[in-house]
């Protein structure tokens, strides 16, 4: 099975679509990314960035090479997952052809897929969606993003700064169109912001601080996500004390569910990025070091040649440096 994402519209001369395309012989794994990237399932019609396969195993892949990271990674003292990703191609076709990811079948995800998903998504894919966006002169924000009359105003911070509760508010007492509450895709040539409405992702420390739902339905909705997210928070604070760190366990839903007449946007012009708690006199690396996805590039490029990572953040400073007319 396989399943193409295009997360921003394709434009003259770009070599490869912002776009990932996965497969896997495993039918929970397509299932877990129809929910998270409803909005971005298309035919397949360009070569993306990034072709993602889930493996029983990494075999060759993970033969050593300059430009291959192979990882195992421990994730939360809990689970052992492992990844292959190539850069080969991608680095000697300058561009032209896309990254390789390989990623290990992990046992979890035939009875509890959600255990697996969010690895995969927030601490790999996303993150090399970062790294190859910054290649393409564009930019994963860490931000919820919000449009009126064509125009997005942005609110980038750190995680439980507010980002999602202020996006929604104007949305439902502003009359603006909503985009996203976590990331935002952004042609910088272009100067536009394309739209990334995944799964609102809820914990007990930000579910009272959304709006409420005004219908019946929703409210239902809402309450049944209470909840999930009161027996999940004692299964995190019992998992916290046993392996001795802080965890986060998050609960996925649609916004679709909550909000049913909320209106949408799915492209607009640059308007403001409003940051929120960070330093504004050193804006263009407090914008940068707020994204949970940098984060986890920057281990993962650890191992790649210095010529790699010094060219990475080159563009990377670049990037930023064009967006920070539209800082506030």
């Amino acid at each position: 099975m396989k399943r193409y994402y295009a997360f921003m519209n394709s434009t003259e001369g770009q070599k490869l679509n912002v776009a990932v395309l996965l497969t896997s012989h495993w039918k929970e794994y397509i299932r877990y990314f129809d929910r998270e990237y409803w909005f971005a399932k298309k035919k397949e019609n360009s070569k993306p960035l990034i072709v993602c396969a889930i493996v029983d195993s990494l075999g060759t892949a993970k033969q050593k090479d300059t430009l291959c990271v192979y990882r195992r990674v421990h994730f939360k003292k809990l689970f052992w997952f492992e990844y292959v990703v190539d850069f080969g191609a991608y680095t000697q076709s300058n561009g032209k052809e896309p990254v390789r990811l390989y990623i290990k079948r992990h046992f979890l995800s035939s009875f509890y897929m959600n255990a697996v998903g969010p690895f995969i998504q927030t601490n790999v894919l996303e993150p090399l969606l970062y790294i190859c966006m910054v290649f393409s002169k564009k930019y994963l924000l860490h931000a919820s993003s919000i449009s009126k009359k064509g125009i997005v105003t942005a609110y980038a911070g750190h995680g439980g700064a507010g980002k999602t509760t202020s996006a929604l508010n104007a949305c439902i007492h502003e009359g603006y169109e909503f985009m996203g509450d976590d990331l935002a895709f952004i042609d910088v040539s272009e100067r536009t912001l394309s739209w990334f409405p995944r799964p609102l992702h809820l914990f007990w420390y930000n579910v009272f601080k959304i709006p409420r739902p005004r219908t019946g339905a929703s409210k239902l909705v809402f309450m049944r996500i209470l909840c999930i997210i009161a027996i999940k928070n004692c299964i995190r604070l019992i998992l916290s004390t046993l392996t001795r760190d802080p965890l986060l366990i998050s609960t996925r839903i649609d916004i679709r569910e909550l909000y049913p007449q909320l209106p949408m946007a799915s492209i607009a012009k640059l308007g403001t990025i409003k940051t929120i708690g960070l330093n504004v006199d050193n804006i263009v690396e407090s914008v940068r070091d707020a994204s949970d996805l940098r984060k986890d590039a920057i281990v993962m490029m650890s191992t790649l040649p210095r010529t790699f990572q010094t060219r990475f953040q080159k563009k990377e400073l670049e990037v930023l440096k064009a967006l920070q007319i539209y800082f506030e």
